[in-house]
Protein backbone atom coordinates (compact mmCIF):
# COMPACT_ATOMS: atom_id res chain seq x y z
CA UNK A 1 0.00 0.00 0.00
CA UNK A 2 1.34 3.83 -0.53
CA UNK A 3 2.23 5.88 1.48
CA UNK A 4 0.39 9.08 2.62
CA UNK A 5 2.04 12.66 2.60
CA UNK A 6 0.00 15.19 4.66
CA UNK A 7 0.79 18.63 4.01
CA UNK A 8 0.62 22.17 6.39
CA UNK A 9 0.46 25.34 4.18
CA UNK A 10 1.01 28.72 6.47
CA UNK A 11 2.12 32.37 4.98
CA UNK A 12 5.52 31.93 6.54
CA UNK A 13 6.30 28.16 7.01
CA UNK A 14 5.43 24.38 5.54
CA UNK A 15 5.17 21.57 7.78
CA UNK A 16 4.90 17.62 6.50
CA UNK A 17 3.62 14.41 7.79
CA UNK A 18 4.90 10.68 5.90
CA UNK A 19 2.35 7.95 6.67
CA UNK A 20 2.83 4.75 6.08
CA UNK A 21 -0.11 3.06 4.39
CA UNK A 22 0.16 -0.05 5.73
CA UNK A 23 0.76 -0.11 9.52
CA UNK A 24 -0.10 3.75 9.36
CA UNK A 25 2.84 4.55 11.54
CA UNK A 26 4.49 8.21 11.09
CA UNK A 27 7.63 7.43 8.73
CA UNK A 28 8.92 11.41 8.93
CA UNK A 29 7.52 14.70 9.53
CA UNK A 30 9.50 18.26 9.22
CA UNK A 31 8.83 21.83 9.09
CA UNK A 32 10.36 24.33 6.77
CA UNK A 33 10.15 27.73 7.64
CA UNK A 34 10.72 30.58 5.00
CA UNK A 35 12.96 33.42 5.72
CA UNK A 36 11.14 36.55 6.27
CA UNK A 37 11.02 38.86 3.03
CA UNK A 38 10.95 41.98 4.92
CA UNK A 39 12.87 44.14 7.22
CA UNK A 40 11.65 45.11 10.26
CA UNK A 41 8.96 42.17 10.37
CA UNK A 42 6.34 42.23 13.16
CA UNK A 43 8.48 45.18 14.87
CA UNK A 44 5.21 47.92 14.80
CA UNK A 45 7.56 49.66 12.13
CA UNK A 46 6.82 50.44 8.49
CA UNK A 47 7.94 46.74 6.94
CA UNK A 48 10.51 47.09 3.84
CA UNK A 49 11.77 45.30 1.61
CA UNK A 50 14.76 43.77 1.84
CA UNK A 51 16.45 45.47 -1.46
CA UNK A 52 15.53 48.58 -0.75
CA UNK A 53 18.68 49.33 0.98
CA UNK A 54 20.45 47.86 -2.06
CA UNK A 55 18.29 49.57 -4.27
CA UNK A 56 19.37 52.81 -2.00
CA UNK A 57 22.98 52.34 -2.27
CA UNK A 58 22.46 52.03 -6.18
CA UNK A 59 20.50 55.00 -6.72
CA UNK A 60 23.43 56.80 -4.27
CA UNK A 61 26.35 55.18 -6.92
CA UNK A 62 24.20 56.62 -10.29
CA UNK A 63 23.94 60.12 -8.63
CA UNK A 64 27.22 60.36 -7.72
CA UNK A 65 28.69 58.78 -11.16
CA UNK A 66 26.31 61.55 -12.99
CA UNK A 67 27.23 64.33 -10.71
CA UNK A 68 31.13 63.13 -11.63
CA UNK A 69 30.59 62.92 -15.30
CA UNK A 70 28.51 66.22 -15.13
CA UNK A 71 31.33 68.21 -13.45
CA UNK A 72 34.36 66.74 -15.59
CA UNK A 73 32.23 67.33 -18.88
CA UNK A 74 32.42 71.17 -17.00
CA UNK A 75 35.32 71.74 -16.01
CA UNK A 76 37.11 70.46 -19.38
CA UNK A 77 35.39 73.45 -21.12
CA UNK A 78 36.36 75.85 -18.40
CA UNK A 79 39.82 74.75 -19.21
CA UNK A 80 39.51 74.98 -23.04
CA UNK A 81 38.22 78.77 -22.67
CA UNK A 82 40.95 79.53 -19.88
CA UNK A 83 38.64 80.09 -16.93
CA UNK A 84 40.04 77.33 -14.85
CA UNK A 85 43.58 77.01 -13.30
CA UNK A 86 43.84 73.48 -14.68
CA UNK A 87 45.51 71.71 -18.09
CA UNK A 88 44.39 69.27 -20.32
CA UNK A 89 46.29 66.82 -19.23
CA UNK A 90 44.77 67.00 -15.20
CA UNK A 91 42.07 66.41 -16.37
CA UNK A 92 43.11 62.61 -18.15
CA UNK A 93 41.20 59.82 -16.78
CA UNK A 94 44.12 58.51 -15.10
CA UNK A 95 44.77 61.93 -13.31
CA UNK A 96 41.04 63.13 -12.81
CA UNK A 97 40.98 62.42 -9.21
CA UNK A 98 44.01 63.99 -8.79
CA UNK A 99 43.47 66.94 -10.31
CA UNK A 100 42.01 68.35 -7.22
CA UNK A 101 45.04 68.54 -5.63
CA UNK A 102 47.18 70.88 -7.95
CA UNK A 103 47.69 73.61 -6.35
CA UNK A 104 45.99 76.22 -8.43
CA UNK A 105 42.77 74.46 -8.42
CA UNK A 106 42.84 74.70 -4.49
CA UNK A 107 43.45 78.62 -4.87
CA UNK A 108 40.53 78.96 -7.02
CA UNK A 109 38.20 76.62 -4.83
CA UNK A 110 38.94 79.20 -2.31
CA UNK A 111 37.54 81.82 -4.18
CA UNK A 112 34.27 83.42 -2.54
CA UNK A 113 32.00 82.58 -4.94
CA UNK A 114 28.99 84.25 -3.24
CA UNK A 115 31.20 87.59 -2.97
CA UNK A 116 32.43 87.31 -7.04
CA UNK A 117 28.51 86.67 -8.07
CA UNK A 118 27.58 90.11 -6.55
CA UNK A 119 30.34 91.90 -7.88
CA UNK A 120 30.17 90.39 -11.62
CA UNK A 121 26.68 92.43 -11.48
CA UNK A 122 28.22 95.34 -11.95
CA UNK A 123 32.06 95.18 -12.56
CA UNK A 124 34.04 93.48 -14.50
CA UNK A 125 35.58 89.89 -12.97
CA UNK A 126 38.52 87.84 -14.71
CA UNK A 127 37.46 84.81 -16.64
CA UNK A 128 39.28 82.60 -13.40
CA UNK A 129 36.67 83.98 -11.22
CA UNK A 130 33.83 83.39 -13.74
CA UNK A 131 34.72 80.34 -14.50
CA UNK A 132 34.51 79.54 -10.63
CA UNK A 133 31.30 81.13 -10.51
CA UNK A 134 29.48 78.63 -13.13
CA UNK A 135 31.44 75.97 -11.33
CA UNK A 136 29.82 76.67 -8.03
CA UNK A 137 26.03 76.77 -10.25
CA UNK A 138 26.67 73.79 -11.39
CA UNK A 139 27.10 72.39 -7.78
CA UNK A 140 24.21 74.86 -6.45
CA UNK A 141 21.58 74.64 -9.22
CA UNK A 142 18.29 74.75 -7.62
CA UNK A 143 15.08 72.92 -8.19
CA UNK A 144 14.25 72.14 -11.38
CA UNK A 145 10.10 72.47 -11.81
CA UNK A 146 8.28 70.89 -14.73
CA UNK A 147 5.09 71.34 -16.79
CA UNK A 148 2.92 69.30 -13.82
CA UNK A 149 4.13 71.46 -10.72
CA UNK A 150 4.91 75.16 -12.58
CA UNK A 151 2.32 76.63 -11.14
CA UNK A 152 1.76 74.80 -7.70
CA UNK A 153 2.39 77.86 -5.27
CA UNK A 154 1.16 75.83 -2.09
CA UNK A 155 4.28 73.46 -2.69
CA UNK A 156 6.66 73.11 0.23
CA UNK A 157 9.29 74.65 -2.04
CA UNK A 158 7.25 78.00 -2.46
CA UNK A 159 6.23 78.02 1.24
CA UNK A 160 9.01 76.54 3.21
CA UNK A 161 9.09 74.82 6.22
CA UNK A 162 8.80 76.85 9.38
CA UNK A 163 9.35 73.84 11.76
CA UNK A 164 12.84 73.82 9.89
CA UNK A 165 13.19 77.57 9.52
CA UNK A 166 13.63 76.85 6.01
CA UNK A 167 12.60 79.92 4.06
CA UNK A 168 10.56 79.18 0.81
CA UNK A 169 10.86 80.68 -2.71
CA UNK A 170 7.60 83.18 -2.27
CA UNK A 171 9.60 84.74 0.45
CA UNK A 172 13.12 84.48 -1.05
CA UNK A 173 12.02 86.22 -4.13
CA UNK A 174 10.48 89.28 -1.64
CA UNK A 175 13.91 89.81 0.16
CA UNK A 176 15.59 89.60 -2.79
CA UNK A 177 13.84 92.67 -4.14
CA UNK A 178 14.57 92.35 -7.59
CA UNK A 179 18.12 91.38 -7.42
CA UNK A 180 20.15 88.15 -8.11
CA UNK A 181 19.78 85.38 -6.20
CA UNK A 182 24.17 85.70 -5.71
CA UNK A 183 23.61 89.25 -4.21
CA UNK A 184 20.86 88.21 -1.74
CA UNK A 185 23.48 85.00 -0.34
CA UNK A 186 26.06 87.35 -0.13
CA UNK A 187 24.50 90.30 1.76
CA UNK A 188 23.70 87.36 4.50
CA UNK A 189 27.47 86.75 4.45
CA UNK A 190 28.87 88.55 7.81
CA UNK A 191 30.82 92.06 6.98
CA UNK A 192 34.92 92.04 6.77
CA UNK A 193 36.92 91.90 9.61
CA UNK A 194 33.40 90.77 11.47
CA UNK A 195 33.68 87.79 13.28
CA UNK A 196 31.19 85.23 12.60
CA UNK A 197 28.09 84.20 14.67
CA UNK A 198 25.97 81.12 14.74
CA UNK A 199 22.24 82.12 13.50
CA UNK A 200 19.65 80.42 12.35
CA UNK A 201 20.12 82.63 9.04
CA UNK A 202 22.15 79.90 6.69
CA UNK A 203 22.23 80.43 2.85
CA UNK A 204 21.72 77.07 1.99
CA UNK A 205 18.81 76.32 4.28
CA UNK A 206 15.83 77.78 2.30
CA UNK A 207 14.85 76.43 -1.30
CA UNK A 208 15.96 78.18 -4.83
CA UNK A 209 13.85 77.47 -7.84
CA UNK A 210 16.54 76.31 -10.82
CA UNK A 211 14.89 79.03 -12.71
CA UNK A 212 16.32 81.67 -10.54
CA UNK A 213 20.15 80.76 -11.20
CA UNK A 214 19.04 80.32 -14.40
CA UNK A 215 18.73 83.85 -14.91
CA UNK A 216 21.61 85.09 -12.78
CA UNK A 217 23.88 83.10 -15.29
CA UNK A 218 22.42 84.95 -18.03
CA UNK A 219 22.41 87.89 -16.52
CA UNK A 220 26.23 87.96 -15.75
CA UNK A 221 26.92 86.39 -19.09
CA UNK A 222 25.68 89.41 -20.37
CA UNK A 223 27.63 91.83 -18.29
CA UNK A 224 30.67 90.14 -18.95
CA UNK A 225 30.29 89.03 -22.67
CA UNK A 226 31.02 93.11 -22.92
CA UNK A 227 34.23 92.71 -21.44
CA UNK A 228 35.38 89.53 -22.84
CA UNK A 229 35.03 88.87 -26.66
CA UNK A 230 35.82 85.19 -26.12
CA UNK A 231 32.38 85.09 -24.26
CA UNK A 232 30.22 84.28 -27.72
CA UNK A 233 26.70 83.15 -27.57
CA UNK A 234 28.08 79.63 -28.76
CA UNK A 235 30.17 79.10 -25.91
CA UNK A 236 27.18 80.01 -24.12
CA UNK A 237 24.94 77.81 -25.13
CA UNK A 238 27.78 75.17 -24.09
CA UNK A 239 27.58 76.41 -20.92
CA UNK A 240 24.47 77.84 -19.83
CA UNK A 241 22.18 77.10 -22.57
CA UNK A 242 20.52 79.54 -25.01
CA UNK A 243 17.58 81.85 -22.76
CA UNK A 244 15.14 80.69 -25.75
CA UNK A 245 16.02 76.92 -24.36
CA UNK A 246 13.65 75.57 -22.13
CA UNK A 247 14.46 71.73 -22.27
CA UNK A 248 16.44 70.24 -19.18
CA UNK A 249 19.35 69.43 -21.25
CA UNK A 250 20.32 72.53 -21.84
CA UNK A 251 23.84 73.80 -21.29
CA UNK A 252 26.81 72.17 -18.88
CA UNK A 253 25.79 73.72 -15.93
CA UNK A 254 22.33 73.17 -15.72
CA UNK A 255 21.87 69.92 -17.27
CA UNK A 256 19.51 67.44 -16.26
CA UNK A 257 19.88 63.65 -17.86
CA UNK A 258 15.96 62.91 -19.47
CA UNK A 259 13.85 60.29 -17.85
CA UNK A 260 14.45 56.81 -19.94
CA UNK A 261 11.81 55.67 -21.66
CA UNK A 262 9.76 52.48 -20.72
CA UNK A 263 8.08 51.96 -24.27
CA UNK A 264 10.20 48.63 -24.22
CA UNK A 265 8.08 47.14 -21.37
CA UNK A 266 4.68 47.89 -23.28
CA UNK A 267 3.34 44.33 -23.48
CA UNK A 268 1.90 42.91 -27.51
CA UNK A 269 -1.78 43.27 -28.04
CA UNK A 270 -3.47 39.94 -27.48
CA UNK A 271 -5.14 39.94 -30.64
CA UNK A 272 -2.42 41.59 -33.07
CA UNK A 273 0.59 40.27 -31.37
CA UNK A 274 3.11 42.20 -33.85
CA UNK A 275 1.76 45.08 -32.43
CA UNK A 276 1.91 46.91 -29.00
CA UNK A 277 -1.16 47.30 -26.66
CA UNK A 278 -2.80 50.58 -27.10
CA UNK A 279 -3.12 53.59 -24.39
CA UNK A 280 -6.03 53.00 -21.69
CA UNK A 281 -6.11 56.83 -22.41
CA UNK A 282 -6.66 56.52 -26.15
CA UNK A 283 -10.25 57.44 -27.28
CA UNK A 284 -9.81 53.79 -29.41
CA UNK A 285 -9.85 51.96 -25.96
CA UNK A 286 -12.47 53.74 -24.27
CA UNK A 287 -14.66 53.31 -27.38
CA UNK A 288 -13.99 49.76 -27.16
CA UNK A 289 -14.76 49.45 -23.15
CA UNK A 290 -17.88 51.85 -23.93
CA UNK A 291 -19.17 48.69 -26.11
CA UNK A 292 -18.47 46.01 -23.96
CA UNK A 293 -20.27 47.45 -21.15
CA UNK A 294 -23.28 48.17 -23.48
CA UNK A 295 -23.38 44.32 -24.53
CA UNK A 296 -23.40 43.52 -20.90
CA UNK A 297 -27.09 45.33 -20.23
Amino acid sequence: MSNLLGLSLDVGAISWTLIDGKSMKIKGMGTHVFPVGSENYESGVREVSKKSLRTQNRVKRLRYNRKLTRKKFLIKLLVQYQMCPLKSSDIERQAFKTCFKNEGFVEWMKLNPYQLRAKAVDEKITLLEFGRILYHMSKRRGFPFGKRDADAKNNLLYTGIPDFNRIGINELEKKMKGGTVGEYFHSLLPSQNVSYQRTDTRIRNRFVARDMYVSEAHQLWNKQSAFYPLLTDELRDKLIGSPSDNSVTKGAVFYQKPLKSQKHKVGKCSFEPNKSRCSISSPVYQDLLAYKWISTI
